[in-house]
């Protein structure tokens, strides 16, 4: 069976054929060889256009994901919490099974993180974005400032049940981390690509909202 686009093609491509004919007035019985080859490479250009453009139309509207700024969260009067929001841009239905790593300073994402509210993988929808932990800034007694990174274990990151998970953490100075890249890969089940994202941690604090 002939698909649809083959088709399309085929059509336009003959409509385009008689428009030459008739614009230039060229005689087909009369074509020189010249004429003939000028005719075939300008309607196989026209044609490679056509079925790219109805290929690109035919294609699957799969989720498409984007990072939407960062958010700070107070919790009390010594700890604040950063989230990357995640938001679905466009496509159709929801980009299934979302998880979120991060790494400091290099890009193996080798630490899963959790979305807020939630510490399962998560499905983003047209709006109702996702806010993932990217980490947490606290003051000790001492008012020592620290930075508080999530952990969690690999097989709880691939756990989609709706039981809520313990998250652990990762305790480090702030003096020695405020300056380090913080990367961050985001993945959906139903999403070829990953999304990337990446800024020094002193930069996500001073641009938080």
């Amino acid at each position: 069976m002939i698909h649809k686009t083959t088709i399309v093609v085929i059509i336009i491509t003959c409509i385009i054929a008689f428009i030459m004919i008739e614009t230039f007035h060229i005689n087909i019985f009369q074509i020189s060889i010249m004429q003939i080859l000028s005719l075939m490479i300008t309607l196989a250009s026209c044609s490679v256009v056509v079925s790219l453009l109805t290929h690109l139309f035919d294609l699957p509207k799969n989720p498409t994901l984007e990072f939407d700024g960062v958010i700070k969260v107070r919790d009390g009067a010594l700890k604040t919490e950063y989230y990357l929001r995640v938001a679905m841009v466009k496509g159709e239905g929801d980009a299934e099974k979302c998880m979120g790593r991060y790494s400091i300073a290099d890009d193996n994402y080798q630490t899963p993180s959790v979305w807020r509210d939630s510490s399962r993988a998560s499905v983003i929808s047209k709006n109702v974005p996702k806010d993932l932990l990217l980490f947490s800034v606290t003051r000790d007694e001492q008012l020592h400032k620290w930075v508080v990174l999530p952990k969690m274990r690999e097989e709880d990151a691939y756990n989609f049940q709706t039981k809520e998970l313990a998250v652990g953490e990762i305790k480090e100075s702030y003096e020695e981390y405020c300056n380090k890249v913080f990367n961050v890969a985001v993945t959906a089940s139903n999403i070829n690509e990953t999304l990337m994202w990446s800024k020094r941690i002193s930069e996500i604090i001073q641009t938080a909202k």
